[in-house]
């Protein structure tokens, strides 16, 4: 049996007491509010702007992991650009070729020195921005998705101790490589690669 003070006289009483012997102030109740605030929260459900503000809380504690997804998200920006670079170049190329298929047999001459030079400049750019989206893909996607994933591992924890929020990942079926690295995460051992 311990001793605790009770909150509305200040005196010693016992911790199984349901009322304070001293002036019969009800322990009960304040046992419900604090069970009721300490009740878990379920992060999936908060709205969107509940879920920014505990992203900034835990960025400005761990700005290392901010300026991290800050990177992600150019990665993912610039992956962008060389798909729709890609798009543009191939809609270029067919264009020209088909102008100058149009033009060569309504004239019965070769297209035009220009016609033919936009054409191979605008092949040879839709294969460097396919190259270079094949090769980010390849080589820097994994590096940033085990990131965010280590990021997230750290936030659900951060969540979980600090704000009594719980986090759920949900993984789609494609995702089970995915799954099976967060789930083998060390929050110990395993960080970022910067």
């Amino acid at each position: 049996m311990a001793l605790i003070t009770c909150p509305k006289c200040g005196k010693q009483i016992s911790d199984t007491a349901k009322a304070c012997i001293h002036c019969g102030f009800s322990l009960v109740k304040e046992e419900k509010k604090e069970t009721a605030a300490r009740e878990i929260i379920d992060y999936n459900k908060l709205s969107f702007d509940d879920k920014n503000v505990l992203k900034r809380e835990f960025y400005k504690k761990y700005p290392v992991y901010e300026e991290c997804e800050k990177r992600r998200e150019r990665f993912l920006k610039f992956i962008n650009f060389t798909c729709v670079a890609y798009v543009v170049f191939v809609f270029l190329f067919a264009g020209f070729w088909i102008g100058g298929m149009i033009y060569h047999q309504a004239s019965k001459e070769d297209a035009p020195v220009f016609v033919i030079v936009i054409m191979l400049v605008s092949l040879a750019l839709t294969l460097i921005f396919l190259s270079a989206n094949i090769l980010q893909r390849k080589v820097f996607y994994k590096k940033h998705r085990h990131n965010e994933l280590i990021i997230m591992k750290k936030m659900q924890k951060w969540l979980k101790e600090e704000k009594n929020v719980s986090y759920t990942l949900l993984f789609s079926p494609k995702q089970l490589k995915d799954k099976d690295f967060f789930e083998s995460i060390d929050i110990l051992k395993d960080d970022i690669e910067r």
